[in-house]
């Protein structure tokens, strides 16, 4: 592990004699000094005296930014020994599939929490105690830390002294205000509604993955009880859970959230979709909306996977509200397959909106006449400046030059993603590269691949280009040039 991770070149003025180490003890020595982020696991206990030497040398203290435990299980006395020493630079600490036992070490560690004020994110991953009532030491020092802004909690179960830890630490400390979790278990349902209530009230951003259906029908009743006191404004779950219905109702009335992203889920039923159009229609603060389907994985609800991932979600109804929203500022659909009835509506939907910047409509099946639809949109519309059509593999050239007509009129668009290879297909280049001689407002222009052909790096780069329609600075074609 250690002749991985050490540096190349070790110095030879340590006072190797002095120690009284061997080669691979000077090795790891010389690591632990230097290192920026600092990994132990159970193959370390053994050379607890050299790291803890290493750790409490006066004249070069510890470089690290990042302090990992990885795997110690009953392992107490070597985490007091590091966690005894003074990390003047560290930002993160993670204990990762860490089992404690004494509730002296949690003791330890509430003190290295509360000593180490230049931390700013703490990460439990499938951490356990022996005893639940020596948690109460972390959240203790989790209330107190000064400099605190992150805490993630993932594949753990929490009990109600956890839950009232976890409380207490977001009630006292004003600072802690990112909550991550994932894969994590309430073990009391009485105090879920509790904990979620106060959670919405006290943090500005939520990351939550996955979430169940039980757990989405609290999260919403937490967001309506807190609808006028809530400081959340940042909400992203991963969910395929069949009560998200109550979890858009609940964001109609939010006052707060801005910024909502939704993943996880295989497909939405009409319902759903109907419930996200009213959350479009009535709420006024949401300027960031994502939807990213995803059948499986992380993100993924083992418990309430919805079947038929091969359905197709009609989500119309959210274009048709789209028309008449003018908060939202971008919206990013993902593996949303649509058919080219949806992309009219959509463009339809862009013809009238004004405040719409960046669109993202990746990996959804657009052919070439649904890239037609959205080029007749962007001929009224010049208020969007972000357009991503990735991995589209239906945009052919007949789409590309579609595109390119519109270049020559829209004074907008100032990032375009085709989603093809531009550069394996001359007809298209050419109308692009003609297009681009009367376009003055594009900054880059994205693609899958390939280099592009001279011709268009020559009208890319050429300055005749700047001033036929004024000084302006020339564009980059990411992945062509």
């Amino acid at each position: 592990f250690f002749k991985r991770t050490m540096q190349p070149c070790l110095p030879h003025h340590t006072k190797r004699q002095k120690l009284c180490l061997s080669t691979r003890q000077q090795e790891l020595f010389d690591y632990v000094s230097r290192t920026r982020q600092l990994s132990l696991t159970e193959t370390n206990v053994h050379d607890v005296q050299v790291i803890h030497s290493a750790l409490n040398n006066p004249t070069n203290p510890p470089r690290a930014r990042v302090l990992q435990f990885y795997q110690l299980h009953h392992h107490d006395e070597f985490i007091r020994k590091i966690v005894g020493a003074k990390f003047p630079h560290a930002e993160e600490i993670w204990l990762q599939n860490c089992t404690i036992q004494c509730p002296q070490t949690m003791e330890a560690l509430s003190e290295f929490l509360q000593n180490t004020t230049a931390i700013k994110s703490v990460h439990f991953d499938g951490f356990k105690v022996s005893c639940d009532e020596s948690f109460q030491y972390i959240g203790q020092a989790l209330a107190v830390n000064p400099s605190l802004t992150t805490l993630r909690l993932s594949n753990m179960k929490l009990s109600p002294i956890m839950l009232q830890s976890l409380n207490q630490a977001l009630n006292q400390n004003d600072i802690l205000t990112k909550l991550w979790m994932h894969r994590v278990k309430f073990l009391d349902r009485n105090s879920l509604d509790t904990t979620l209530e106060n959670v919405v009230n006290h943090t500005t951003e939520i990351r939550w993955y996955p979430v169940p259906n039980d757990h989405i029908r609290a999260l919403a009743r937490a967001l309506d009880t807190a609808a006028l006191t809530s400081r959340l404004r940042h909400l992203e779950v991963g969910s395929s859970a069949r009560s998200l219905v109550c979890l858009f109702k609940a964001l109609q009335q939010s006052k707060s959230v801005d910024h909502f992203e939704l993943s996880g889920f295989s497909y939405l039923c009409d319902n759903q979709v109907e419930a996200l159009a009213g959350m479009l229609n009535n709420n006024t603060v949401i300027n960031g909306l994502f939807l990213r389907v995803c059948s499986g994985g992380n993100d993924a609800d083992d418990d309430v996977m919805m079947e038929g991932t091969n359905l197709r979600t009609n989500i119309r109804p959210m274009f048709h509200a789209l028309a008449h929203n003018d908060a939202l500022h971008t919206l990013q659909l993902s593996h949303i397959v649509l058919c080219d009835n949806d992309i009219k509506v959509l463009a339809d939907a862009l013809q009238k909106n004004t405040s719409l910047r960046e669109l993202t409509v990746a990996s959804a099946n657009i052919s070439n006449a649904g890239t037609k639809y959205l080029s007749r949109a962007l001929r009224r519309n010049q208020s969007l400046t972000s357009l991503h059509l990735g991995d589209n593999s239906g945009i052919t050239a007949i789409g590309l030059i579609e595109l390119s007509k519109v270049l020559r009129i829209n004074t907008g668009l100032q990032y375009l993603d085709v989603g093809n290879d531009l550069a394996s297909n001359e007809v298209a280049v050419q109308a692009i590269t003609q297009a681009l001689q009367y376009n003055i407002s594009l900054h880059d222009l994205a693609c899958d691949g390939g280099n592009g052909p001279d011709e268009l790096e020559r009208i890319m780069s050429m300055e005749t280009r700047t001033s036929m329609r004024g000084k302006q600075t020339s564009p980059t074609i990411l992945g062509l040039l």
